[in-house]
């Protein structure tokens, strides 16, 4: 229901469903064997998933699972994209980058598999057959029209969602064996436990925690860099006015933080370039303070005056006031 809205904020204002600069850079324009192959390899890599350990336990399941990628993927012949092997994106928990956790490969993806094989023929369950299919049909399909990408774990909660009630039908058959059931216990409670105290956008234990940030470094825990940029914006810029925003994707990557600290600012994004910034901008543009990043903002008129905020994410920060 949530994507069904984007989707539809998107076509009513800009009437496509989604950037198609964004569907161009996410999706194969000829998908091939070979794409489908690596594709399928790098996702089947990434579900082995070391998140949630504790660090020790953690850091040993990556060096292993790595060591054997590399070798099967140069024994097929298969580029492997170095941020797949990338340790900071498997040993801390962090909603954007992690997978499913140990349960991923040694649970979910052995039960569907099950369930594929068997049901017809051992249980005639035609509905866990379609539902162990479906998993499989989407990840199939996504391997084959989507393009990997570190973050492309969270794309797969629609799949792993839809096959969790066969889990069920596996703790049933695991009645009798209760050493099974208590190490699936033990090893769920200990990946929710440390995912929840230890997550890379909200620790709660340790030297940096979320009990000794204020509301900027809060919001900017995985861009430190930006918290002044925006502690600044808020000091310089009123918060019952209209600002407009230019500058390219990282801009807008947080684009709530600009409404304030009690969202009472309109804010209009105004594109990712611009020719010069005037006071015809402003008034056609119905703006009262324009935020823009540029490396190097030459597009400035004698009517305006450029005021520093910082430097972030590769660009630096300016307001103008009208």
């Amino acid at each position: 229901m949530l994507g069904a809205y984007n989707y539809a904020l998107n076509w009513s204002e800009f009437g496509v469903l989604n950037d198609p600069k964004l569907v161009d850079q996410h999706s194969f324009h000829n998908p091939s064997f070979a794409t489908f192959g690596s594709n399928i390899a790098r996702v089947g890599y990434n579900f082995v998933d070391p998140g949630g350990l504790p660090y020790g336990v953690s850091d040993t399941v990556h060096e292993i699972r790595s060591a054997i990628a590399l070798k099967i993927f140069n024994l097929l012949h298969k580029p492997l994209h170095p941020e797949t092997l990338e340790p900071w994106l498997h040993f801390t928990p962090r909603e954007d980058a992690s997978w499913y956790g140990p349960l991923g490969f040694l649970l979910f993806w052995p039960i569907v598999i099950y369930y594929i094989c068997f049901s017809p023929f051992l249980q005639k369950d035609i509905w866990k057959w379609s539902t162990a299919m479906t998993v499989f049909l989407y990840t199939l399909v996504f391997a084959i029209l989507i393009r990997w990408s570190p973050w492309m774990g969270r794309m797969f909660l629609v799949p792993v969602a839809i096959g969790s009630p066969l889990l069920a039908g596996f703790y049933l058959w695991t009645e009798k064996v209760k050493a099974l059931r208590w190490a699936i216990s033990v090893i769920a409670i200990m990946v929710l436990s440390w995912s929840a105290v230890s997550n890379f956008h909200k620790p709660v234990i340790g030297a940096i925690s979320i009990w000794n940030m204020d509301y900027y470094a809060l919001r900017t825990i995985q861009e430190p860099e930006m918290g002044p940029i925006y502690r600044q914006i808020d000091e310089n810029i009123p918060q019952d006015i209209r600002l407009g925003i230019i500058g390219p994707w990282p801009t807008m990557r947080w684009d709530y933080l600009f409404f304030g600290p009690n969202l009472r600012r309109q804010i209009s994004f105004l594109g990712t370039t611009v020719q010069e910034i005037n006071t015809e901008l402003f008034n056609q543009s119905k703006i009262d303070y324009l935020v823009v990043t540029s490396p190097n903002p030459t597009f400035l008129s004698s009517e305006t005056q450029l005021n520093p905020l910082g430097y972030g994410w590769g660009l630096y920060w300016f307001w103008v006031a009208h």
